[in-house]
């Protein structure tokens, strides 16, 4: 090294080799977000309707973005895709970030200006990229909700549901994939196929019957969750009646005491903790009046000095 450095020219340069990069197929699919409540909370309109649609990035290069269809009239904050995108991607890269921007959109400009945002959030890929250079393999993320937030909104609580697959791309050309709205088409394989959005329908006097469907379908899956949840309980009953009758009448006794100590306890301390509220209202109406009467005696001893 001391050779090097004091006659570098009579050493040869040697090449350094990087890492072999590999040329990967990334694939995203959307497939519904919920709880997108801030353009209600922005619009004094309460008949107000939402065109959503969901933007997505890796990077930061706008080349790399990518967005999903409208999804219309959405009166709950709710909306469907089912929509596949797709990037191409030489891995290592280091001018690539490691990670996916989602960001969903109300469709307020029509294409001609800037949309509102609803709601964004990171997704970091670092792990992916990193496992799929080792593996040089499939991977397959299923479906998982992806909470998104807005910086100007704290409140903003959305939901957007998602499942991400990587793979060689010597492996994705093997079976035929549609992306965007081929991805509901048959004529792909069965893997890939995608059911069509279930989405809002407008009203229309010349042809109400989808609006109506809409309407039916929707009340039909909410009475299918409400009904699912309060029939959970229903097969543990049989167990609850057996254990409400085997148990001795003492325990019951024992449960009743042991709540009402508490109840007294809370009870106390809430009594408490007013009179001490009234005590300090008191005190403090106290040293307003005294102070109030201060001033008064200053009043009339200056009318006096005049």
């Amino acid at each position: 090294a001391v050779d090097y450095d004091a006659q570098p020219r009579l050493y040869k340069p040697v090449k350094v080799v990087g890492p072999q990069g590999h040329r990967f197929v990334f694939r995203v699919v959307v497939f519904k977000a919920m709880d997108v409540y801030l353009p209600y909370l922005r619009s004094d309109n309460p008949n107000k309707l939402a065109n959503f649609y969901v933007k997505l990035r890796i990077g930061n290069r706008e080349a790399d973005a990518r967005r999903t269809d409208l999804c219309r009239g959405s009166a709950d904050g709710k909306a469907q895709w089912n929509w596949r995108t797709m990037w191409t991607l030489d891995l290592p890269d280091t001018e690539i970030k490691p990670r996916l921007k989602l960001q969903i959109f109300d469709d307020t400009s029509s294409g001609i200006g800037q949309d509102d945002l609803c709601a964004t959030g990171d997704l970091k890929l670092r792990s992916v990229f990193d496992e799929m250079l080792e593996k040089n393999e499939m991977i397959l993320k299923k479906r998982q909700w992806v909470i998104l937030g807005h910086p100007g909104f704290p409140q903003v609580d959305a939901k957007v549901e998602i499942a991400i697959e990587i793979l060689p791309e010597a492996e994705a050309s093997k079976k035929l994939c549609g992306y965007g709205p081929d991805g509901w088409k048959l004529n792909q394989d069965e893997d890939y196929v995608l059911p069509r959005p279930f989405r809002p329908a407008p009203f229309s006097l010349v042809n109400p019957v989808p609006f109506i469907n809409f309407q039916i379908m929707s009340a039909v899956n909410n009475i299918q969750w409400a009904l699912a949840t309060y029939l959970l309980p229903f097969p543990f009953l049989p167990m609850i009646i057996q254990f409400v009758w085997m148990t001795p009448w003492w325990w019951y006794g024992m449960g009743g005491l042991a709540g009402l100590i508490i109840f007294l306890r809370v009870f106390l301390l809430e009594m408490a903790r007013y009179a001490r509220m009234r005590d300090e209202e008191k005190k403090q109406a106290a040293e307003e009046a005294a102070e109030l009467l201060g001033q008064g005696e200053k009043l009339f001893f200056k009318e006096e000095e005049l």
